[in-house]
């Protein structure tokens, strides 16, 4: 009976508040999202991530900086018996003079 008092008192039909509880729901999540979300932001543009550091750090080379020495490598390789798999057996390094 509530609502047909309200309907006939205000003139207002029955969507009008609907909408209205609506609006007022999505203004409250939207409020408390930005309560939670901004100041999370800020902070993380605030802080130094560890890879930002990192990066800083991390010096350029330039080609003609480095000194060139070929090398050869050499694997050995087997076959695993019971797997099957391959396995190095050993490595060989060695520098081209």
């Amino acid at each position: 009976m509530v609502m047909k008092d309200k309907l006939y008192k205000n003139h207002h039909k029955g969507i009008y508040y609907k909408t209205r509880k609506a609006l007022i729901a999505s203004g409250i999540f939207l409020s408390l999202f930005g309560a939670i979300s901004i100041p999370t932001y800020i902070n993380y543009k605030n802080s130094k991530s560890p890879a930002a550091e990192k990066r800083e750090e991390i010096k350029v080379i330039k080609p003609e900086e480095v000194e060139f020495t070929p090398e050869r490598i050499t694997l050995d390789v087997a076959k695993c018996p019971t797997t099957g798999n391959t396995q190095v057996t050993s490595i060989e390094w060695t520098t081209i003079k």
